[in-house]
């Protein structure tokens, strides 16, 4: 059975496990780092936080370059710096971009810049654009501001070259 965040798109296979999520939306925080006092929502965070802060733990190798990093995620987001593939396309305009970040700096920018503001799910992200993009705002809202399939991408270009 699927448990469900009625915050967020967030399952979980078991209620302890959403319960512990919940957390995060309501503010709770349960954990103190015994160096900072800093508080987390979850024990994982405040471990991963003493880790990589006040113990400079940094087991995620990059293979290319040797950067390293505090966890696995970051590892794998700094990956896509070295392929050279472009998974993030704007839904405003042609231009793609290799990490979400780069596409979340871009929509903030002033090239967007219009009347109304939209939320497109993004940590913290609203841009303003003109109403007569409204449908390609749907669309990323859709999908929830998640990767471009490649597919999607080429398609974009080959209509940017067409016109």
């Amino acid at each position: 059975m699927e448990h469900k965040c009625p915050h967020c798109r967030a399952v979980f296979k078991s209620k302890k496990h959403r319960s512990t999520h919940l957390r995060t939306h309501i503010g709770e925080k349960r954990y103190s780092c015994s160096k900072c006092l800093k508080q987390f929502t979850q024990r994982g965070g405040r471990d991963r936080h003493v880790r990589s802060v006040h113990l400079n733990i940094r087991p995620f190798k990059c293979v290319t370059c040797k950067l390293s990093f505090t966890q696995k995620s970051v590892l794998n987001n700094h990956l896509a710096t070295h392929d050279n593939i472009r998974r993030y396309s704007c839904p405003l305009c042609p231009e793609t971009f290799g990490q979400k970040i780069n596409l979340s700096k871009h929509l903030e920018s002033s090239k967007h810049a219009g009347k109304k503001i939209f939320n497109l799910g993004f940590k913290h992200l609203q841009f303003q654009v003109y109403g007569k993009n409204m449908n390609k705002i749907y669309r990323l809202i859709q999908m929830g501001g998640e990767k471009h399939s490649e597919k999607n991408a080429n398609e974009k270009k080959k209509r940017k070259n067409a016109t």
